[in-house]
């Protein structure tokens, strides 16, 4: 999971894969042109959305 936090706003959160130092789609049709300012594994996401 991944996200641009600046401060006051959120946004571009989803999921991508890293590979080197670019980011892709999750089924790495593409990169994105933007470096996430926050990341975590996706595990840990997922421990979250659990009740």
């Amino acid at each position: 999971m991944t996200k641009i936090d600046e401060g006051g706003s959120v946004r571009n959160e989803q999921r991508l894969k890293r590979q080197g130092r670019l980011w892709y789609f999750p089924d790495g049709s593409m990169y994105v042109y933007y470096t996430p300012t926050h990341w975590r594994g996706l595990a840990t996401w997922e421990q979250k959305e659990k009740p």
